[in-house]
C-alpha cells in the first residue's frame, strides 16, 4: 500500500515548500507508519514534533500543486510498436507550452518522477 504515497525524500521536499495538509500517514526518521482507520488522528507537518513528517498520498500532493501553485498536468498511457507499453506525464507551464517527462514502464513511476520535477521547479522559482 505504500506505493500511494509520496516518498520520505519527497515528503521532506513538501514539508519544506510549505505542505501542511492532514495526512493518514506519517513519517519517523524514514519509518513509514499508517494511522489506522478508527484512530481520528491525521498527521500534519509541525503538528506532532520535528521528527514526524506527514506522508501525503501521491494524489493529494499533485492536487495541492495544482492548487497552490496553479499548475496543470497530464497524465498519458500510450502503446508504441517498438516501446510498448508506457506511461508519461507532462506539466503545463506558465507559457502554456507542456513539458513532457520521460516514459516510464508503470503508472506509479511516472507519478513519482512528476512529483519529483514539480518540486524542482517550485524550488528553482524560488530561489
Amino acid at each position: 500500500m505504500t506505493e500511494y504515497f509520496v516518498t520520505y525524500e519527497q515528503a521532506i521536499e513538501l514539508k519544506e515548500l510549505g505542505f501542511s495538509e492532514p495526512c493518514f500517514a506519517k513519517f519517523i526518521k524514514k519509518s513509514f507508519q499508517l494511522n489506522s482507520l478508527g484512530g481520528g488522528n491525521n498527521y500534519n507537518n509541525g503538528a506532532f514534533g520535528i521528527n514526524i513528517i506527514s506522508a501525503p498520498l501521491k494524489q493529494q500532493a499533485l492536487r495541492w500543486f495544482r492548487d497552490k501553485y496553479n499548475i496543470d498536468i497530464e497524465n498519458t498511457k500510450s502503446c508504441h510498436p517498438n516501446l510498448g507499453k508506457y506511461y508519461a506525464w507532462g506539466i503545463v507551464l506558465d507559457d502554456f507550452s507542456t513539458l513532457t517527462l520521460g516514459l516510464y514502464d508503470t503508472y506509479e513511476q511516472a507519478e513519482s518522477a512528476c512529483i519529483d520535477k514539480l518540486i524542482e521547479l517550485i524550488k528553482n522559482k524560488k530561489t
